[in-house]
């Protein structure tokens, strides 16, 4: 994976955690990161703390961990 983005914004629109699934209303402030996995372009937003608990490199199903834990729904 090569990171091109990694870095803390004020959202200026409504987008969904890539980890817990839950939403980021504008004026919240998240975790906007992009690059390229396996060849393929991507682009995500994280809750701050959602971010903070991701094991770093580890691989995940999207949407499916508790906002802010290391745990499954």
């Amino acid at each position: 994976m090569v990171e091109l983005t990694n870095k803390v914004v004020k959202c200026r629109v409504k987008h969904r955690c890539i980890w817990c699934g839950e939403f980021i209303y504008p004026m919240q402030k998240a975790v906007y990161r992009s690059g390229v996995y396996e060849g393929n372009f991507f682009s995500d937003y994280w809750h701050e703390e959602c971010f903070e608990v991701a094991p770093a490199g580890e691989e995940f199903d999207p949407h499916e961990m508790v906002r802010g834990k290391d745990e499954l729904r």
